[in-house]
């Protein structure tokens, strides 16, 4: 596994981007590639209880120190009400 700090975080729905050190984007295996983003977000977390609740997926867009702008599809895995924290899986490649 390998893990990234995300630069820039911007997930579709939500009106401000999540900032520098509070998402990680880490990378299972090799050859069949799954991806998460942690996130630890102290602000509204509304979209992403929806998400989960309906089922919907979300755009997301974010940059690594080794690359800019790149885009995928994730779902809401989890959302922990008394903490910030939130967990977003990725489907398929980036």
């Amino acid at each position: 596994m390998r893990t990234y700090i995300l630069k820039d975080l911007f997930i579709e729905g939500l009106e401000e981007g999540i900032n520098y050190n509070q998402s990680y984007l880490k990378i299972y295996g090799a050859e069949n590639c799954g991806w998460t983003i942690d996130i630890e977000y102290p602000g509204q977390k509304d979209i992403f209880i929806a998400a989960a609740y309906y089922g919907k997926e979300l755009e997301v867009t974010f940059s690594t120190i080794y690359a800019t702008d790149i885009k995928g599809i994730v779902e809401v895995n989890k959302v922990q009400s008394n903490s910030n924290y939130v967990q977003l899986n990725g489907i398929g490649l980036l």
